[in-house]
């Protein structure tokens, strides 16, 4: 998301969709030319994973982008292996992984 966009800004569009059960989940790279210690912290309080800021290094933004990636995929299976685990430890024994 760029913070600076027309109707709502990136801090605005963040906090929905992180506010969303159905969109919560959604891994937010924000893009901006605000650099000030208080906009970092903004973002980050509105639920961003990753801030960076213009002009945007293409190398640098394609690394973060597959860090964030690698990082959803680490997430997801660590919740499937949990959901795995609690239905080993009660009474409807193990469930196999979700995909």
């Amino acid at each position: 998301l760029d913070v600076m966009m027309p109707k709502l800004s990136g801090f605005e569009v963040c906090k929905k969709l992180k506010n969303n059960p159905a969109t919560q989940d959604i891994m937010i790279l924000m893009v901006t030319a605000l650099n000030e210690p208080g906009d970092i912290e903004r973002g980050v309080l509105c639920g961003c994973d990753d801030f960076l800021s213009k002009p945007v290094n293409k190398t640098e933004l394609l690394k973060r982008v597959e860090n964030m990636l690698k990082l959803r995929f680490v997430t997801d299976e660590l919740e499937r292996l949990r959901s795995y685990i609690d239905g080993m430890e009660d009474d409807t024994g193990p469930q196999p992984p979700r995909e």
